[in-house]
């Protein structure tokens, strides 16, 4: 079987193609579960907040508040992060899929440049015929005389 090398390319750009789609899957689950913890600190905030409005004073209140505060936005940084994951694995494969339809369309031109060097052997070969046929004695045919 001859080896075709621009072949093995489509391949591989395939192949990175389906890495960088993976990564962006990945990065993407990354930035919904960090979306979900920033919205379970915000809405554990408000939650605490309107249960304080409703209830008496708590003394350890002013420490809790502190710490959800610093975890919401311990979130919402992993969010921003993975955000700009997802934009950067966004990019990525759009670069992997322009390296893979640079081959595909390579190929297609060799398909293309194939089928019409074909034509040509073949309108040679038939053009190679004429002659042969028109030397070719002709049947006799009878007169009308």
């Amino acid at each position: 079987m001859r080896r075709d090398p621009l072949a093995a390319l489509a391949r591989m750009r395939a192949a990175e193609t389906l890495l960088a789609r993976r990564a962006l899957s990945g990065a993407a689950s990354s930035l919904a579960g960090a979306e979900a913890a920033v919205a379970g600190t915000v809405a554990a905030l408000r939650a605490e907040a309107q249960l304080r409005a409703e209830g008496p004073a708590d003394p350890a209140f002013p420490d809790w508040v502190r710490r959800a505060l610093a975890e919401r936005d311990a979130a919402a940084r992993q969010a921003d992060a993975a955000a700009a994951a997802v934009a950067s694995a966004r990019a990525e494969v759009a670069a992997a899929r322009a390296a893979e339809r640079l081959v595909e369309t390579a190929l297609l031109r060799r398909a293309a440049e194939e089928r019409r060097d074909a034509m040509r052997r073949e309108s040679v070969r038939l053009g190679d015929l004429r002659p042969r046929i028109r030397k070719a004695p002709s049947p006799a045919v009878p007169s009308a005389d």
